[in-house]
């Protein structure tokens, strides 16, 4: 719907689809994305489900229920997702999820949860998905400016370089070389504090010359799964780490944490889940190939100890040519 707000989106359509799609069989997981005149409303329906019947359920439904929503809304189009490039997935993402603003959500995954991933090695990006961020809103007061004759670019420039990043240099440990950048880390207070310019002996702070106050940012999409407000945190991972070993420590990490009264934290997909399925299924088919030697050797030789001392030789060749290829 062309200038349509995400709440005007969220309210007049996307929570009507979204009720009546939830109510499809075979679907596992559900959510919804409401956005400036336009939002997607992605399912995750049982792997034994037929995509292609399910899609014509869901354009069936669709065409019923367009002549009930707004006029103004195009009609909605339907899509089954691709696979990502292998190098751009994520191992994780992360559905944090509550009953409360989608502010307060992303603030708690901003601020409480992200830094504790990030300590977490073989970790290379974590991004807070959703939501809406809060801002500075710096307003100037003219009259004291043009007393104090300072110019939009001076006033510009002193804010730039508090907020700039300085290399201090590098350091050594291990064989690597480390750089060392110094950041500021701003707060209420140090932004009002910005020192603007120095008039003879008076050092004009930015508080003296405009007012600054932190609002929300201009909400940009409600996003929501399974009905709940919801942020995802999305972790990617370095390629040449373990990937299982990252998985089980993020696993650890989540199990630790104390959650607030009315928050959840759902893993809504761990890239990890099919390799482990696959080495678990090479190991069953592995297990039954050695019973079967098992049982030739004992049909061949008749003798119990020299068929177990074959079938460790085989286990132990097998063994070593892995080592070898691991190596290599």
């Amino acid at each position: 719907m062309e200038d349509s707000s995400p709440n005007t989106m969220e309210n007049n359509v996307t929570t009507k689809l979204e009720s009546i799609f939830s109510t499809l069989e075979g679907l596992k997981n559900i959510k919804s994305e409401s956005n400036y005149s336009y939002g997607n409303i992605s399912m995750e329906f049982d792997p034994q489900t037929d995509l292609q019947f399910k899609r014509f359920e869901i354009s069936s439904i669709i065409r019923r229920i367009y002549p009930m929503l707004p006029q103004n809304l195009s009609y909605p189009s339907i899509k089954l997702d691709k696979p990502d490039r292998e190098d751009e997935k994520p191992i994780m993402i992360i559905n944090v999820q509550a009953n409360c603003e989608p502010s307060k959500i992303y603030d708690y995954a901003s601020n409480y949860l992200k830094p504790r991933f990030t300590s977490i090695k073989g970790i290379k990006e974590i991004v807070v998905y959703g939501g809406n961020q809060k801002v500075y809103e710096i307003s100037f007061n003219p009259k004291i400016i043009n007393k104090y004759g300072l110019t939009k670019d001076e006033i510009l420039l002193a804010m730039s370089n508090k907020y700039k990043s300085e290399g201090l240099g590098f350091i050594n440990h291990k064989n690597a070389a480390f750089r060392i950048i110094l950041k500021n880390n701003p707060d209420d207070t140090f932004i009002e504090n910005i020192p603007i310019k120095k008039i003879g002996s008076k050092i004009i702070l930015l508080n003296e010359v405009a007012n600054c106050k932190k609002i929300e940012k201009e909400l940009q999409s409600i996003f929501r799964v399974n009905g709940k407000n919801s942020i995802n945190i999305i972790i990617k991972a370095y390629s040449n780490f373990n990937q299982l070993e990252l998985s089980d420590n993020l696993r650890a990490t989540i199990s630790k944490l104390n959650l607030p009264t009315g928050y959840f934290l759902d893993v809504e997909l761990d890239e990890t889940d099919s390799l482990r399925q696959n080495i678990n299924k090479i190991g069953q088919e592995f297990a039954l190939i050695f019973l079967v030697i098992f049982f030739i050797c004992l049909i061949y030789y008749k003798d119990i100890i020299l068929s177990i001392v074959v079938l460790s030789t085989y286990i132990f060749i097998l063994s070593v040519c892995s080592i070898f290829i691991y190596i290599l």
